[in-house]
């Protein structure tokens, strides 16, 4: 035991030591190129860009869920931001309170028949309405879809900009938020695909009319904290990491929506293509099937199998390695439906046999190790297991 703890304590040193030395460069990284930053945006008069008619345009993508409270003031503020080309969209998702019959009120908004592709998956449109008071506001009236990502691809849908920036109903952006946040793709439209911008807590801050007039503190403890755990991950960690090209989350950011479906179309087809063209390789080379409707339907599976069978792949693995942990010997498969044991067979087994009968799967010579059904496909080339059908 104190051996244990020996080792512990030399751990936590060495990882605590580490991480703050991380911590201290990532620092003095954020300072240099925080600095630079202003420099740059101080050579820019943001004046020229907010006057001029060759801003690229931008769609800003509010969704909205029982916002009846403050859905107005919201909208009224994201209108009067301060940026020559502006949309926006206000996704109202499946509200069972009167969130749309506010806006319809205030913007007086009229349904509209408009062409509408869902290019990306959403849930029900119900229909769209154009604001007589504010062309440039447009309403989505949608089934509730049970995530924000749902309201913001229904919004994705309906935008005609290249550039999209989602926000919540609720937040509240500086005047000139759209501007400054544009400068960097200004200084090279090509490389630079989406930019993100510093969020911090608005607790405590004064409100006038829905505009920031005074930044103050929070008054309670746990939230002076987090104002402190926001700056340090916005200007110093993502200062950081974006120097190197390593920032994978952009926060309240500006992303290109060519750029955005190109992804996604062409990231799930490239990986479509490379299952298919596994499963016609062995065809082509093996010839294993001799009906041609087994071969189609694995093929159709191909569709599958990198969305979502991957993600819940993962599931299952950090599954079995949880009741690995535990000392599981036996289960049940949510998934299968049939409990698989693994274990340490009888010594008279010869390794590399797989026996199923009655539902159990018995792996010889694995002490210790708890996997089910859909581990098996895993375990499988570690353990040199033929994986047969029953």
């Amino acid at each position: 035991m104190i051996r244990f703890l020996d080792i512990s304590n030399h751990a936590l040193f060495w990882y605590y030591l580490a991480s703050n030395f991380a911590y201290l460069m990532m620092l003095m990284i954020a300072l240099k190129t925080s600095a630079a930053h202003q420099r740059s945006l101080e050579s820019h008069r943001l004046t020229w860009i907010n006057d001029s008619p060759l801003a690229p345009p931008i769609a800003i993508i509010a969704p909205a869920h029982n916002e009846e409270g403050s859905i107005r003031v919201a909208v009224r503020n994201l209108l009067e931001l301060d940026y020559p080309e502006l949309e926006l969209i206000v996704v109202n998702d499946g509200s069972d309170d009167g969130t749309l019959e506010e806006m319809r009120e205030e913007f007086r908004l009229r349904l509209v028949r408009a062409v509408y592709i869902p290019q990306a998956k959403s849930a029900l449109v119900r229909g769209l309405y154009r604001s007589d008071v504010d062309a440039r506001l447009l309403v989505i009236d949608k089934e509730p879809g049970g995530s924000k990502a749902d309201a913001v691809n229904a919004g994705l849908n309906a935008a005609n900009s290249p550039y999209v920036c989602v926000v919540d109903a609720d937040s509240v952006l500086e005047r000139d938020a759209l501007l400054r946040i544009m400068v960097p793709i200004l200084e090279d439209p090509k490389r630079v695909v989406a930019v993100g911008g510093i969020i911090r807590v608005l607790n405590g801050s004064e409100i006038q009319g829905g505009t920031l007039r005074r930044v103050r503190l929070p008054r309670k403890s746990i939230e002076v904290i987090q104002v402190i755990e926001y700056l340090r991950a916005f200007l110093i960690g993502r200062e950081a990491w974006a120097q190197g090209n390593m920032l994978t989350i952009i926060s309240l950011g500006v992303l290109s929506r060519e750029f955005f479906l190109q992804f996604l179309i062409f990231g799930y087809a490239f990986a479509t293509v490379i299952s298919i063209g596994s499963v016609l390789q062995e065809e082509i080379t093996y010839k294993r099937y001799n009906n041609w409707q087994d071969v189609v339907r694995l093929v159709s599976y191909c569709f599958f199998e990198h969305f979502p069978y991957r993600q819940m792949h993962m599931v299952w693995r950090l599954q079995g390695l949880w009741q690995y942990f535990r000392g599981d010997f036996a289960w049940i498969c949510p998934h299968v439906g049939r409990e698989i044991l693994v274990g340490v067979t009888d010594p008279g087994i010869n390794h590399g046999h797989q026996d199923i009968s009655g539902g159990i799967l018995k792996i010889p010579a694995i002490a210790g190790v708890n996997i089910c059904a859909g581990f098996a496909a895993f375990l499988a080339p570690i353990i040199q297991i033929p994986l047969g059908s029953e």
